[in-house]
């Protein structure tokens, strides 16, 4: 989830923990840990596709619309605060 902090982009508990876990799931496919991306999906209970396509190098949704925003991450929160 580093990613994300690094660009300003204010993240949810749940959603770093979810991108970590689909972090993880990923990393266990490239290390050979699981036979198949449907095994490490279920392992850590991420969607069998979501894991598949950012191994083929999707990235996370905030940080793929990025460049889209009107505002950058830092004008945002200084909006927010």
């Amino acid at each position: 989830m580093g990613k994300l902090k690094k660009l300003g982009l204010q993240v949810t508990k749940a959603e770093a923990d979810r991108e970590k876990a689909i972090k993880n799931a990923c990393d266990g496919v490239q290390q050979g840990r699981f036979a198949s991306i449907r095994k490490a999906a279920e392992a850590y209970g991420v969607h069998y596709s979501t894991v598949r396509r950012r191994l083929r190098g999707a990235k996370a949704r905030k940080l793929a619309h990025v460049h889209q925003q009107l505002l950058t991450p830092a004008e945002g929160g200084a909006i927010v605060r």
